[in-house]
């Protein structure tokens, strides 16, 4: 198996760096966000900018004319800071081209920078065993999809995967990244263990071209797991659960710690959270069937029953969404399953049983669909009648080969997109989980040489990555962290285990700018109506201004004197070509007095006198320390 370390986010091309000003770090290239009812999702954009800029908008154009809606130029974050920026868009169904750009006083800096395929539409996770994982026959007809809008998480080796078959620890997904997203091609792994594109490649074609939105794929299958490992596994996290099968010699084989559901678990929660999810599709029942297949062969009792394999799917629904820490987490659980005994294909004498499905297992999975206390849930397709005479593989025959992957894909795609009495589909019914937001970095230039980082607080853990950070093993971990120039990628966990990717992002270390200098041109104690100038002094070479006062007054002019008419605290900070920032500016107490009121006048008699003889005016502001007469002629 191809492994992609935690380190490896985001590919960064040095010249990029140098000359361009803006680098984007999430979302990466085929990422898709899952929608919600309003074909609608807040898509989070994060990156990097190495130029002074004081505004950084993002455009969003459909790749193919009719598959989204164009966003036109939009305001992503104003007044960033640091080098480095955050912001959240609104974005309807769709595929698209996204681009990023500074300004710096209304005008383009640089050039903007790009990412070719970013989705909003639909992120499902495959589970269950073989025929949902896919058999590694890799038949001339398991394509991969046709339509550029079906994508996979690709990163597993479909040659390797097999190597010892099938008990082997395959994907710690705390060693992966969101970075290898791809087309969902006939090459193609769907990741974490999803054995080539099988039939889901068609699946999604199908699904693409219906609801004219992207897919992303996630397959936990696992050859040969039983819901009972499955359950077991969620159960018992800290021990290998025995499989299903012995060896010759009557030895039991277990499957790695937490396995198989350690993936499922990692999906879950941790793209999941990053991408958003529909539902867990699920397929399984064929190696439950086989059990009972042999033991009646053996004459003995079924080690099944509708009993216990209702109470192991319940169980392992309910730990999935007590992990997740969601109830809203849907499965669509499949009526699966036909299978055949063991070496079905063997001369044995007396023969083996031909492939027979059990109404025992598919009334257990029926049971679980309509169960209340599963809800969401929603009934996927009834495979057992599709292929039946599936005798051409080499162990219990029971694997989709060709036509039978075109059937198997036609039946989940009608079982999601064929409405019911009230014209409503699987897509108008279950209610998607949103992707979480990326929480914000802040970023404080130290020095030359270092650089001070920071995380939001409430968060469990905090975990810094790095190639910078060799001494301490490539991690540290802190909300708060002090790191030289570098590459780094960081991610928080929640209190229930759920992850937040941070992709990877550049910081430049680089000596702060002194504080500015702010001397008020004129009284500090002003009259209401007027204003006072606060000019400002820096030794930074044409720096940002950024002025604030207490009480806040929004969008105060980034110049570098600021005509001030009300009452506060001012203060201010510089930003230079490096987007450091400087301390603020010592504060400035401005105190706005009421204007006094316009005085009236009386007379002590007639306003009509004769030379020589005067009369008394009186004002009527009787506490006023200065009067300022004027005389007309």
């Amino acid at each position: 198996m191809l492994k992609k370390l935690l380190l490896i986010f985001l590919l960064l091309n040095t010249s990029h760096f140098l000359f361009g000003q803006i680098i984007i770090s999430s979302p990466v290239v085929r990422q898709v966000f899952q929608r919600d009812f309003n074909n609608q999702a807040l898509v989070t954009v994060t990156g990097v900018y190495t130029l002074a800029v004081d505004t950084i908008q993002v455009r969003f154009t459909p790749v193919k004319v009719g598959q989204g809606t164009d966003t036109g130029w939009l305001l992503l974050k104003g007044s960033p800071t640091g080098g480095l920026f955050k912001g959240s868009v609104s974005l309807k169904g769709g595929w698209y081209s996204m681009e990023v750009r500074g300004l710096l006083d209304g005008k383009v800096v640089g050039v903007p920078s790009k990412v070719d395929r970013v989705g909003v539409g639909e992120v499902f996770v495959i589970s269950g065993q073989s025929n949902a994982g896919g058999s590694s026959l890799l038949e001339a007809n398991e394509t991969g999809s046709t339509d550029d809008r079906v994508n996979c998480a690709n990163f597993i080796s479909p040659k390797t995967y097999y190597t010892n078959l099938p008990f082997q620890n395959r994907a710690d997904l705390s060693q992966f990244s969101i970075i290898e997203f791809s087309q969902l091609s006939k090459s193609a792994a769907i990741g974490p263990t999803g054995l080539g594109p099988y039939y889901w490649g068609k699946v999604g074609d199908a699904l693409a071209a219906r609801l004219n939105v992207p897919i992303m794929f996630f397959n936990t299958g696992w050859a040969g797991a039983s819901v009972r490992a499955w359950r077991e596994s969620a159960e018992n996290p800290t021990i290998g659960v025995p499989s299903d099968f012995q060896f010759d010699n009557g030895s039991i084989n277990r499957y790695e710690v937490g396995y198989p559901y350690a993936n499922l678990n990692s999906v879950l929660r941790y793209y999941g959270i990053n991408l958003g999810i529909r539902a867990v599709l699920w397929m399984e029942g064929e190696t439950q069937n086989l059990l009972n297949l042999s033991a009646a062969r053996n004459n003995k009792p079924l080690p099944v029953t509708e009993a216990s394999y209702l109470d192991n799917i319940q169980r392992l629904i309910k730990k999935t969404r007590q992990d997740l820490g969601n109830n809203k987490l849907a499965w669509v659980v499949s009526r699966t399953s036909y299978s055949g005994d063991l070496d079905c294909k063997s001369l044995t004498t007396p023969p083996p049983p031909p492939p027979a499905p059990s109404p025992i297992i598919v009334a257990a999975q029926n049971r679980a669909i309509v169960d209340p206390t599963l809800a969401p849930m929603f009934a996927g397709p009834f495979t057992d009648s599709i292929q039946v005479a599936r005798l051409r593989e080499r162990d219990q025959c029971v694997h989709f080969t060709g036509k039978g992957l075109d059937d198997a894909a036609l039946a989940w795609v009608r079982t999601l997109t064929d409405r019911n009495r009230d014209n409503k589909n699987f897509f108008d019914i279950i209610e998607p989980i949103m992707a979480d937001t990326i929480p914000s970095i802040s970023l404080d230039c130290i020095s030359s040489a270092a650089v001070r980082l920071s995380l939001p607080a409430g968060y469990t853990k905090y975990e810094w990555f790095g190639d910078n950070l060799s001494r301490t093993g490539g991690k540290i971990e802190g909300r708060v962290v002090e790191v030289p120039q570098g590459e780094y990628a960081a991610r928080v966990t929640r209190s229930n285990g759920n992850i937040i990717q941070i992709p990877k992002f550049f910081v430049r270390a680089s000596t702060p700018p002194k504080a500015p200098v702010v001397t008020a041109l004129g009284d500090v104690n002003f009259c209401l109506g007027t204003s006072v100038t606060l000019q400002s002094s820096t030794e930074v070479e044409e720096p940002i201004y950024e002025w604030t006062s207490t009480p806040a007054i929004t969008n105060l002019p980034r110049t570098r004197n600021l005509a001030a008419s009300r009452e506060g605290t001012y203060r201010l900070r510089v930003i230079d070509k490096s987007a450091c920032a400087s301390p603020y500016s010592a504060e400035v107490r401005l105190v706005a007095k009421p204007r006094p009121e316009k005085p009236t006048i009386s007379t002590s008699g007639s306003t009509e006198f004769c030379e020589g003889q005067t009369i008394v005016l009186t004002s009527s502001n009787v506490g006023a320390s200065l009067f300022i007469s004027t005389l007309y002629g």
